[in-house]
């Protein structure tokens, strides 16, 4: 499991949580360089 830090919904809980990938970015996360999946280690903005 990938862990980033915890948007502001999850913080009063927990300081990370999953990093959830949306379905636009699957290609840059699964055959994109290892530098453009590291940009998607964010916190899940909604």
């Amino acid at each position: 499991m990938v862990m980033t830090e915890a948007c502001i919904h999850i913080a009063d809980v927990h300081d990370r949580m999953p990093v959830i990938v949306r379905r636009d970015d699957w290609v840059d996360w699964l055959e994109g360089p290892p530098d453009a999946a590291g940009l998607l280690y964010r916190p899940y903005p909604s």
